[in-house]
């Protein structure tokens, strides 16, 4: 196990969805460390490992005031590398509001309405590229149907899930109720097809975690 946790936050990854410091605690756990173990490598660990311990690291009465507070969300979420390689998780932590040096720097915005909808989508395509490439939508499909197509869907709320962000869908007239009969292209290459809501094709394993294809990893394989 690693001694510390950072965010992973480079100038190659900064451009990377989910550059984060929950997200790469998130892998940890994915990887099979518990939270308590990811929470003492990402406070006390490198507090000592800086020379700031017990000053930051840790919560007592005169310590400074750097708090977060976190979520542990239970779902389906996709988790990736640099390459990048996709993993499926059940466990996802989300951070709530953090407090810098005794200040509020960060909240988390109110829930939406109908956002913790009992909805279960059978297949969430994620950031896919919907009307010539003009937007970049989540499709959720229940049975052979599309049932939304908007931003924001929620992977804990879909049985399959599909990180697509790059691929275009067509066709690109899509709207919610018809049937799901889409085909998924990156590059003007097909990579997937769905008829009736069921995967006919996924040339690039977007649906299937990387325990079974982990991009250039052999010792995964």
């Amino acid at each position: 196990m690693p001694d510390t946790i950072s965010t992973d936050l480079h100038s190659a990854s900064i451009k990377i969805q989910q550059s984060d410091m929950p997200n790469v605690m998130s892998k940890m756990m994915l990887l099979g460390m518990s939270l308590g173990d990811v929470v003492a490598r990402s406070t006390v660990n490198p507090a000592k490992a800086i020379g700031k311990y017990p000053e930051l690291g840790t919560l007592a009465v005169g310590r400074t005031a750097d708090i977060a507070v976190l979520e542990e969300q239970t779902g389906v979420f996709a988790f990736k590398d640099s390459w990048p390689a996709k993993r499926l998780g059940t466990k996802r932590l989300n951070c709530v509001f953090t407090i810098r040096d005794g200040k509020l720097a960060y909240e988390r915005g109110p829930v939406a309405a109908g956002e913790a909808s009992a909805v279960i989508y059978d297949l969430l395509l994620k950031r896919v590229r919907v009307g010539n490439g003009q937007q970049t939508l989540d499709i959720g499909i229940i049975g052979n149907r599309i049932a939304h197509i908007r931003p924001g869907l929620k992977a804990a709320q879909s049985r399959i899930v599909a990180e697509v962000e790059g691929y275009e869908v067509t066709p690109a007239n899509l709207s919610e109720g018809i049937a799901a009969d889409l085909t998924l292209l990156k590059a003007s290459r097909v990579v997937m097809t769905i008829r009736n809501g069921r995967v006919i094709t996924d040339d690039d394993g977007l649906t299937i975690p990387d325990v079974s294809r982990a991009g250039p990893y052999s010792n995964f394989k």
